[in-house]
C-alpha cells in the first residue's frame, strides 16, 4: 500500500525565482539613470515545503508566504551577475518584505537633471554678473562726452539684453538635444541587456560571454552617451 505523500516545513526552506516583466512605461528604480524601463528583472524568495513520497521528493512554493522580492533593470540585472564580488553589489529596488509591499522609491533629479539646474543657476549668476559690470561701467564714464556715453549706454544694454533673453534659451535647447541622444542610448542599452540575458541563459553569462557581446554589440552606442555627457561637462566647465 502506498504511503500518503508527507510535507515537510523548515525554516530554513525557501524557493527562489527569477522573472521578466515588461511592458514598459515609466517605473521609478533605486540607482537607475532612467525612468523608462521596456523591461525589468524581479528575484522572488518565498518559503517553501518539500513533499516526500515513495518515487521522488517534490518541492513546492507557499506564495502566501513571500519573504523577499527585489525588482532590477535590465543593465542592472546583467551588472549584478557579471561582476561578482565587486563593492556592496549593485543598487536594486525592494518591493516586497515579509508579505508587506514597500513604498515606491523616493523620485529623486537625476544626474542628467541636476546637471541642468546647475547649470541654469551659473547662466542666471552670469547675467547677473553683466547687468552689474554694466553700471560700473555707466558710473566710470561719467566724464565722458554725452555723444560717447550714450553709445557705449546702448550698446551695454543690447549686450545685456541679449544675454538675458537668449542664453537660458540656449541652454534649454542644448540639454534636450542631449537628453534626447542620452534616453535613446540608455533605452536601447536596457533592450539589448534583455535580449542578451534570454537568447544566451545563464550558462553563458556564468563562462563569461555576455560582457563580451555587450562590449562588441552596445559599445558605439556607449560611446554615445559618453560624447554626450562629455559635451555637457564640457560646456558647464
Amino acid at each position: 500500500m502506498k504511503d500518503d505523500p508527507k510535507e515537510e516545513a523548515h525554516p530554513s526552506y525557501v524557493m527562489v525565482g527569477l522573472y521578466r516583466t515588461s511592458g514598459g512605461g515609466s517605473r521609478n528604480l533605486f540607482g537607475s539613470a532612467i525612468k523608462h524601463h521596456p523591461s525589468t528583472m524581479r528575484l522572488r524568495i518565498v518559503r517553501a515545503v518539500r513533499v516526500l513520497d515513495e518515487a521522488h521528493d517534490r518541492y513546492y512554493g507557499r506564495v502566501s508566504k513571500e519573504i523577499l522580492e527585489i525588482e532590477m533593470s535590465s543593465t542592472q540585472f546583467a551588472e549584478l551577475v557579471t561582476t561578482p564580488n565587486v563593492g556592496s553589489g549593485v543598487p536594486a529596488t525592494l518591493r516586497f518584505f515579509n508579505g508587506e509591499q514597500i513604498e515606491d522609491p523616493p523620485k529623486v533629479m537625476t544626474e542628467t537633471e541636476r546637471m541642468r539646474v546647475g547649470f541654469k543657476d551659473r547662466v542666471q549668476n552670469m547675467v547677473e554678473t553683466s547687468y552689474k559690470f554694466a553700471r560700473e561701467i555707466k558710473d566710470l564714464t561719467k566724464s565722458l562726452g554725452a555723444k560717447t556715453k550714450r553709445q557705449i549706454d546702448i550698446k551695454l544694454g543690447v549686450m545685456t539684453d541679449q544675454i538675458a533673453s537668449n542664453a537660458p534659451f540656449f541652454v534649454d535647447m542644448f540639454h534636450e538635444a542631449a537628453d534626447r541622444v542620452v534616453m535613446s542610448a540608455k533605452i536601447e542599452i536596457e533592450a539589448f541587456a534583455g535580449h542578451v540575458l534570454r537568447a544566451t541563459g545563464i550558462e553563458t553569462i556564468a563562462n563569461g560571454g555576455l560582457p563580451k557581446q555587450l562590449a562588441e554589440s552596445v559599445g558605439p552606442v556607449a560611446a554615445d552617451i559618453i560624447d554626450a555627457e562629455e559635451v555637457k561637462t564640457d560646456a558647464e566647465d
